[in-house]
């Protein structure tokens, strides 16, 4: 299965952000976020996956805890929209499923070693996610919860609730959606206000885990690890972000 999208994932603040942002600025970024939309009137999907820490170009997640599926990127991004191909495994553990999954990453263009897959620690996650179909395109708005009990993952995670929004669709159709006047998901103004608040910030005030991420699951579970390098922190979180907030821009008429 082929899927092109655009994701973003913006951290839900908490108590914990008070120490960074003044009262108004909190406020203002929760109202931001809160008035992010798909229109949806049906009840949510819920459900709880676990994915496996790897690598930002590819994911492994057991869907429901049970379906081990694989997600691999396509080389070329443009302007943020990923080309993700899907691949369901089967239910039992990674170790039976690893000559098929590097198969699946040589023929991608990976150059990759059984090193790689030398991952144990997963991240679980639980999801209430929405989804609505507007022409052409698939939106997606998912609320992310970080769950407290993480049998899989030793280290220390930030129990913060997320939010996550994603278009699909052909690159073309996701690229004109972004600059679209009547703006169907609230976004400019909604983005543009926490662009704002979080540019008006040294890069050492701002939280390492309240940094957007505009990529798909892969990189906010690595983010989530905090196994970030400082360039993917300029190139793949600020960068991306940055150039977000330019393709929203409103197309000019003058």
């Amino acid at each position: 299965m082929i899927v092109m999208e655009f994701r973003v994932f913006l951290p839900l603040l908490s108590e914990i952000d008070k120490g960074w942002l003044s009262a108004s600025e909190f406020d203002a970024y929760s109202v931001a976020v809160a008035n992010i939309k798909v229109g949806s009137a049906f009840a949510p999907e819920v459900r709880a996956d676990s994915y496996f820490v790897g690598k930002p170009f590819f994911g492994l997640k057991y869907r429901h805890g049970t379906k081990l599926e694989i997600k691999v990127r396509d080389k070329n991004v443009v302007n943020g929209i990923e080309k993700w191909v899907k691949h369901k495994l089967g239910k039992k553990g990674i170790e039976k499923y690893k000559p098929e999954i590097m198969e699946i990453l040589s023929s991608a263009g990976y150059d990759v070693t059984p090193a790689c897959l030398e991952i144990e620690h997963q991240i679980a996650v639980e999801k209430s996610r929405h989804c609505v179909e507007l022409e052409d395109l698939t939106l997606e708005l998912c609320q992310l919860n970080i769950l407290d009990a993480q049998p899989n993952y030793p280290g220390h995670i930030v129990r913060r609730k997320w939010l996550s929004f994603a278009v699909e669709g052909s690159t073309a159709d996701i690229g004109a959606f972004l600059k679209r006047d009547d703006d169907p998901m609230n976004l400019r103004a909604s983005l543009t206000v926490i662009h704002q608040i979080l540019s008006s910030k040294s890069e050492a005030a701002v939280a390492h885990d309240a940094v957007p991420v505009v990529s798909g699951y892969p990189m906010f579970v690595h983010t989530l690890a905090k196994n970030v390098t400082p360039e993917e922190i300029q190139g793949e979180l600020i960068g991306t972000w940055n150039l977000l907030i330019e393709q929203l821009a409103p197309i000019s008429t003058a």
